[in-house]
């Protein structure tokens, strides 16, 4: 069984260069193509705050307590 395609999810960090070397040797030796997907990190800040909107406040302390940032 072959691949004919295989993504690559990339991201800022430092493992893209590693990451995309295996991803060529794995493509070359399946005769497939590379789809690179950059996907860029989250700040956790921004995904508590704005995963907070439409809460109730008691949730929303509560979440945010959860995390860190009361």
């Amino acid at each position: 069984m072959g691949y004919k395609t295989i993504l690559v999810p990339l991201d800022s960090g430092d493992l893209n260069e590693s990451l995309l070397r295996t991803a060529l040797a794995a493509a070359q030796h399946f005769k497939a193509h590379i789809d690179v997907l950059y996907v860029p990190r989250s700040r956790r800040d921004d995904v508590v705050r704005y995963g907070t909107i439409g809460m109730s406040e008691s949730l929303r302390k509560a979440v945010m307590g959860a995390a860190g940032r009361g």
